[in-house]
């Protein structure tokens, strides 16, 4: 079985998209300082990544939500063949596309 350059790519996002939450874990989970809990360190760093003192926290808005799921996408939009089903108007594939060649530059 050969596969498609569309369905490489496909898996190619879709790995991304796991690196993308590696990069999650490794942030939350790595460095968890002596003393407190796995879970309390995690919560706290999550409230001071999301507060307004961390001028970074669109940032990793960006990393946490939009950046994966824009990724899972892209996988599922160039693996399947009947891409119709998935993005039907011209104007979702057109927002596919943006957000694919917005992936490419960053």
């Amino acid at each position: 079985m050969r596969l498609t350059p569309q369905v490489i790519t496909g898996y190619l996002f879709l790995l991304a998209a796991v690196l993308a939450g590696a990069i999650w874990y490794i942030y939350l989970f790595v460095a968890v300082p002596p003393h407190i809990s796995l879970s309390q360190s995690a919560i706290d760093l999550l409230r001071y990544t999301f507060s307004a003192e961390n001028p970074q926290r669109l940032w990793f808005a960006w990393m946490g939500g939009s950046y994966p799921k824009g990724l899972v996408h892209l996988a599922i939009r160039l693996s399947f063949a009947s891409a119709r089903i998935v993005c039907p108007q011209r104007l979702g594939a057109r927002r596919v596309r943006c957000f694919a060649h917005f992936v490419g530059l960053s």
